[in-house]
């Protein structure tokens, strides 16, 4: 209990004070800022195509990491930023409920799986394994991170089991993956696309994590003062030899297909709408 209440306090931490944003040293060549909501699990690539992006258009791209559920509430609740980065669909659709989302495009596939030093070590290859009294485990902490409701659906009523002797609950994947890598835990459930970013990690793969695949995908929020220079960057990031070559080359499942445009909101007038393709 003392466990779950001292995350949830990290987790009001990372919402108000804990903000990780990237800035380019100097200013952006055109003088034009995006300011981005990511998610955590997604820093690497997202900092990556961030550099790229200013490189090639002179835009500088503001990023704020965090547990999805944590920005996602940042989001609604703030009323700024020009683009949020979620790892999951639920996310998506709770800020497109809210009025916070003007439009959406779909990045990369992800999955859970439990997460184990390279070897195995400690022999694990079912869900029921993390029950073992032997094993100490950590999971994401289902309030703040896509990546914990993933897990607490995945386990269904075997999941107040395993949040009760938890030995860590944390609000970021990549804190979970963190504890892993210097020997913290024995296994973590994170997204299998996480498993590439830390070495000395593999991945054991079960179908009960299998069924919890979930999307990350980029939204432009109805908030952004410059949404035709929002959609051009999540445009950006889903173009095949752009942002979707870095997803891939650090081991996403990405979706190079995916499109998207701006369409009319309510009351809004014709100069206010970006034009799409």
């Amino acid at each position: 209990m003392v466990k779950i209440v001292a995350s949830l306090m990290v987790v009001l931490a990372v919402g108000i004070f804990a903000i990780q944003i990237f800035h380019r040293k100097g200013t952006s060549e055109s003088g034009t800022r995006l300011m981005v909501f990511c998610a955590a699990g997604i820093q690497k690539p997202a900092v990556a195509i961030a550099h790229q992006y200013l490189e090639e258009y002179g835009v500088e791209v503001q990023l704020q990491f965090g547990g999805t559920g944590t920005l996602l509430s940042q989001v609604q609740i703030s009323n700024q930023g020009d683009l949020f980065i979620a790892a999951d669909d639920s996310a998506v659709q709770s800020a497109r409920d809210s009025g916070a989302v003007v439009e959406v495009i779909p990045l990369a596939r992800q999955y859970p799986v439990m997460a184990v030093a390279s070897g195995n070590p400690k022999g694990v290859a079912t869900l029921h394994d993390l029950l073992r009294e032997d094993i100490r485990v950590a999971v994401g902490n289902p309030e703040a991170t896509s990546i914990g409701k993933a897990t607490k659906r995945g386990l269904g009523d075997e999941w107040a089991a395993l949040a009760g002797k938890v030995a860590v609950m944390k609000p970021t994947v990549t804190e979970i993956a963190a504890d892993l890598k210097v020997g913290a835990v024995d296994v973590a459930v994170i997204w299998n696309s996480t498993i590439p970013q830390f070495k000395g990690l593999e991945a054991i793969r079960i179908p009960e994590f299998d069924a919890e695949t979930d999307n990350v995908s980029v939204t432009v929020l109805t908030a952004s003062k410059q949404p035709a220079e929002a959609l051009k960057f999540a445009r950006y990031l889903a173009a095949p030899e752009k942002g979707q070559s870095v997803f891939k080359a650090m081991g996403f499942e990405t979706i190079s297909n995916a499109k998207g445009r701006l369409t009319h909101r309510p009351n809004e007038t014709e100069g206010d709408v970006a034009l799409s393709n």
